[in-house]
């Protein structure tokens, strides 16, 4: 599914991480055939498979750093600037909206 929706997260989170800005994250993704949330930006590459999806922070859930940072370590470069640039278009064009990161976490 080619789209973007931008998260958010409590600013703990960016210090127990140890985030900074353009720091790369792993998304653990579920699907759904119906629209839940209306912040979904869809990119030239969606084949409408999908109506939706929630994204889950594979940094944040697994204890399995080794594997994590190697994967990351093989996405090719193109698609990191890929991402980067979907991202930023769509913040520029929708500013203020995002969605809990944590959906299940009332």
């Amino acid at each position: 599914m080619d789209a973007v929706a931008i998260l958010k997260f409590p600013q703990e989170y960016a210090q127990e991480y140890h985030l900074k800005k353009n720091d790369r994250l792993i998304t653990v993704n579920t699907y759904c055939y119906k629209k839940i949330y209306f912040d979904v930006f869809y990119g030239p590459k969606y084949l409408k498979r999908y109506m939706d999806f929630q994204p889950n922070i594979g940094d944040f859930l697994s204890s399995e750093y080794d594997k994590i940072k190697n994967h990351k370590e093989n996405i090719p470069e193109i698609i990191w600037q890929r991402c980067k640039k979907f991202g930023e278009t769509y913040y520029d064009q929708h500013k203020g909206m995002s969605r809990e990161g944590f959906w299940f976490i009332e």
